[in-house]
């Protein structure tokens, strides 16, 4: 989340009550147990519709934040402006430099299967 600690705090919490809500975790111990009418049995389709819609917004805010990242830094770059590579504020740290949006994409799509192992 590009050192926005508040906004990642929240997408966490609101994602680990809809990941029980949905009861995701079990359904998929029971797709790789090979049990796959099982796992669609247990899983709750309302919430997990839920599931896919904070993955996506995070997804998507990833890439904006990349994407303005990378406009305040080529302002600073060509005009040679005098902005602040550094803005620290009380629920994050905010650096100016160069991001490429679509490795938000890829670390996001990365960390699924890593968060889903741990549970």
């Amino acid at each position: 989340m590009q050192q926005r600690y508040a906004t990642a705090f929240m997408l966490i919490l609101w994602e680990l009550f809809i990941n029980t809500k949905a009861r995701i975790n079990t359904g998929i111990l029971y797709s790789l147990l090979g049990d796959f009418e099982k796992a669609k049995a247990v899983l709750d389709e309302r919430w997990l519709m839920f599931y896919v819609a904070i993955y996506m917004y995070s997804i998507w805010d990833s890439y904006r934040g990349s994407v303005d990242m990378n406009k305040l830094y080529l302002l600073a770059d060509r005009e040679d402006a005098p902005i602040s590579s550094i803005r620290m504020g009380i629920w994050d740290i905010n650096y100016l430099d160069k991001r490429e949006p679509w490795l938000a994409l890829v670390w996001s799509v990365l960390a699924l299967p890593m968060y889903a192992k741990r549970y």
